[in-house]
């Protein structure tokens, strides 16, 4: 027992606020936001409600946290990742094809679950009225992130591209909360549809001669 408590003792304010995050973002992608109880993320993170209340206040405070974070982890990082790998690349690498790589795969399990992860935050954000202000900062984050990768990715393909930046993001965002609609169907778009629906889209987008 003792061990246990100078564990406990050890951890750092931070460490402990992540292994709580990380256990409520658990909880709300498999259980859904509703039924999230301090008492269970007490249980999954091995943190005591206790120290959780003190972290975070109370329920709707936990719950407004890891809300948060969850639409930074599925909104803002896979922008960061993309940029990484492209940065990473060297310029004759940077094709249509590696953009369409990099892009929307909707039938991989993850990316349901993330999409599904961000109707849940949009629909308590009624309830919680921090919540939305918090999503609204880091939408606008993520938004400002995605258009400088897409000037970015521009930037490395010599070229003329379309539409602006802004509109490309817009659509990109679109076609990923639109396949919410998809997972409800007997017939879902394949992942080879999409991939051929942007791989012509990118190309009629991008014209290489114009310099």
């Amino acid at each position: 027992m003792s061990d246990r408590n100078d564990t406990k003792r050890r951890r750092t304010a931070d460490e402990t606020r992540a292994l709580v995050l990380d256990a409520a973002v658990a909880w709300i992608e498999e259980n859904g936001f509703a039924s999230l109880k301090v008492v269970d993320i007490a249980r999954s993170s091995g943190v005591s409600d206790v120290m959780i209340i003190r972290h975070f206040s109370d329920r709707s405070g936990l719950l407004t946290a890891a809300l948060v974070e969850l639409w930074k982890r599925h909104m803002a990082e896979p922008i960061k990742q993309a940029r990484a790998i492209i940065e990473s690349l060297p310029d004759d690498q940077i094709t249509v094809d590696l953009l369409v790589d990099l892009g929307i795969h909707p039938n991989e399990e993850f990316r349901r679950r993330r999409r599904w992860a961000r109707l849940q935050v949009l629909a308590a954000s009624p309830e919680l009225s921090e919540l939305a202000d918090l999503i609204k900062d880091t939408q606008n984050r993520a938004n400002r992130e995605h258009e400088e990768l897409i000037d970015y990715v521009r930037s490395r393909m010599p070229g003329e591209h379309f539409p602006s930046s802004r509109m490309m993001r817009m659509l990109q965002q679109s076609i990923a909360l639109g396949f919410v609609m998809e997972d409800l169907t007997d017939s879902p778009i394949t992942d080879d549809e999409l991939d051929e629906f942007l791989r012509v889209f990118y190309q009629r987008m991008y014209d290489p001669e114009i310099r």
